[in-house]
């Protein structure tokens, strides 16, 4: 979807968006890297899976740590989400029917001269997942069996190193 489409109108909103809620947490001395820091601004996140309790899961985990958060389940989508909404980082599944993820990355990679970070996140075995965007400054990954803290660290770590830029 073109950046003309997603301001026509022609390309569909993102279905879902969580707002944080009005105070994120704060974290104290020795917090962990999986909290946010309270002179940041929030993580704007698009989570890109095509399981829709996945989505839902990662939408609430996410919005309860302070980030917004918007969902998509169909990969063709992401673009023009990627266009209205702007988000830090995009949380991509790797195995996705139609687009894979990889395919996805690179779609939003050349439609942005300053595309977000993505946090690869997928139940494929850790070698596989390993190989995937290889050597790309812009990706992280994480298995899915690592656990949701895993994907809020690395989430957070996208976010502070988007910022950076």
């Amino acid at each position: 979807v073109s950046p003309a489409m997603a301001r026509d109108g022609a390309a569909r909103a993102p279905r879902r968006e969580s707002r944080p809620p009005s105070r994120p947490p704060v974290p104290g001395p020795g917090a962990s890297a999986a909290e946010p820091r309270a002179d940041e601004s929030p993580p704007r996140v698009l989570v890109i899976d095509d399981d829709e309790l996945v989505l839902k899961a990662l939408e609430r985990f996410l919005s309860m740590h302070g980030a917004i958060v918007h969902t998509v389940a169909a990969p063709l989508e992401a673009a023009a989400v990627v266009y209205l909404h702007k988000p830090t980082v995009v949380v991509l599944d790797v195995l996705m029917p139609g687009l894979d993820g990889e395919h996805v990355w690179g779609l939003l990679r050349s439609a942005s001269p300053t595309p977000p970070r993505v946090v690869f996140y997928s139940g494929i075995g850790a070698r596989e997942l390993s190989l995937v965007a290889r050597g790309d400054p812009y990706v992280e990954r994480v298995a899915k069996d690592a656990g949701p803290e895993a994907l809020l660290a690395a989430v957070l770590r996208a976010h502070r190193l988007g910022l950076a830029r």
